[in-house]
């Protein structure tokens, strides 16, 4: 913000310099755009006893240029986004945020979900850029478990959150996770997700029942490397280039992790043009979680990117083996189509990425952070229990944060309201809510 206000100050509005005398302009550079010369008012209306007034409060600076106006509304806008910023960084000021994003939202979500139109998206739209998305990116450093964790403790066990509600409490999560018969939505994070990121029939997105029960069943069965005990731990050799692994850094590790877990899952080595491609998922594939609203104000830029990894991926999974054999067995033992079977395996791939790239990856170099952070304390617990460390650090540092579900009826729920009222109140949500 600060940026575009200054910009537009000197870049983008003209310069309009105060008049200047005949003679002045005279000697301006012709580049300098100034209005024409006042004319002088004819002889016998000047005082007597002289030859012309005084010089005019305009020559003499006794009115501030047009342009101070400008200027000073850039300059106020620049203060007011460093101090936005301010606020952004000190927990307090955090906290005061996050309690705003909660009275601000209570109004949103109050409204039910059949009343929702185009003036209430706006609004929402409005609040997610202009507050929600600063204080995650800025305020948090887009740690996710940093910013629950805050927006629990200044809202209470149930905030409201995008177009619902957030919970927190340990049995709330347990009971979603554990049904066998929980209604879901193509959501992570509670927004919705472009087709363009993920197939609408990716299992996160499917309600609990038969049909999701059948299509994991079935990935089970075909794939090898979901079997327990199956899975190999000899890591694939680096490359020549990684000669000290202890210096090796995050993209190094992360190209090792696109490696073993692509020849764990496809049962073959990925080509090097594999590996680069599924690289680029790594700088893409995490905005899914920022909504369609995102998307369609960045213009789908980031989704273009998408369609070409994506593209790539499916292409070299359906060249392997495994692959060629999970998509006609999709069409042959569950009666699909061929696109439906080429969804399968499209939803196969998504979720490779997405959760095996990105989630792996979190949980390996989050890891490695907190050993180097006080080796002595560290290494001789990592040496001790690998299985214990990494599940201790998964559960500190969580690589998912969390899980979208939806009502399946009208609930009556007591909701964090931040500054408004007595900090909670009590909403309806009708059905088909998150």
């Amino acid at each position: 913000l600060a940026l575009f206000q200054v910009q537009s100050c000197f870049v983008t509005w003209p310069v309009v310099l105060p008049p200047f005398d005949q003679e002045q302009m005279a000697g301006a550079s012709s580049r300098t755009a100034t209005p024409p010369p006042r004319a002088r008012p004819p002889a016998e209306s000047r005082p007597s006893g002289s030859q012309a007034a005084g010089p005019s409060k305009a020559a003499s600076g006794a009115e501030l240029p047009s342009y101070f106006g400008k200027f000073a509304w850039c300059f106020f806008f620049l203060l007011l986004a460093i101090a936005y910023v301010g606020i952004l960084k000190c927990d307090s000021g955090r906290t005061a945020l996050l309690k705003l994003e909660g009275s601000l939202k209570s109004y949103l979500v109050q409204v039910p979900l059949s009343q929702r139109g185009v003036l209430w998206q706006a609004a929402e739209a409005m609040e997610g850029l202009g507050l929600q998305l600063p204080l995650f990116v800025l305020g948090f450093g887009g740690d996710r478990l940093s910013y629950y964790d805050a927006m629990h403790k200044a809202l209470g066990d149930i905030s409201p959150f995008v177009g619902g509600v957030a919970m927190f409490k340990y049995k709330a999560v347990s009971d979603i996770m554990t049904s066998r018969d929980q209604p879901r939505g193509q959501y992570i994070g509670a927004r919705a997700v472009p087709d363009r990121c993920m197939v609408p029939s990716t299992l996160i997105y499917m309600s609990t029942g038969s049909n999701h029960s059948k299509m994991r069943s079935f990935m089970t069965q075909q794939l090898k490397a979901l079997e327990k005990g199956s899975h190999n731990k000899t890591l694939l050799p680096e490359p020549a280039e990684v000669g000290d692994l202890k210096l090796a850094d995050d993209s190094w590790i992360k190209r090792s992790i696109i490696r073993n877990l692509w020849y764990r899952l496809f049962q073959e080595e990925p080509a090097k043009s594999t590996e680069d491609n599924l690289f680029q998922y790594y700088t893409w594939g995490g905005t899914c979680v920022l909504g369609k609203t995102f998307h369609a104000l960045t213009f789908n830029y980031a989704l273009g990117q998408l369609d070409v990894i994506r593209g790539k991926a499916y292409d070299d999974a359906l060249a392997t083996k495994v692959g060629a054999n999970f998509k006609l067995k999709a069409e042959k033992d569950l009666g699909l189509s061929e696109a439906e079977a080429k969804e399968a395996l499209q939803q196969l791939v998504d979720g490779f990425m997405f959760a095996g790239l990105l989630g792996t990856s979190h949980l390996v170099t989050h890891t490695l952070d907190r050993i180097r952070e006080n080796p002595n304390l560290y290494v001789p617990m990592w040496r001790k229990n690998k299985q214990g460390f990494l599940l201790e650090s998964a559960r500190v540092d969580p690589p998912v944060t969390s899980v979208t579900a939806v009502l399946g009826e009208a609930t009556d729920l007591s909701v964090g309201s931040g500054w408004r009222g007595t900090g909670a109140m009590w909403i309806r949500f009708e059905a088909g809510s998150t």
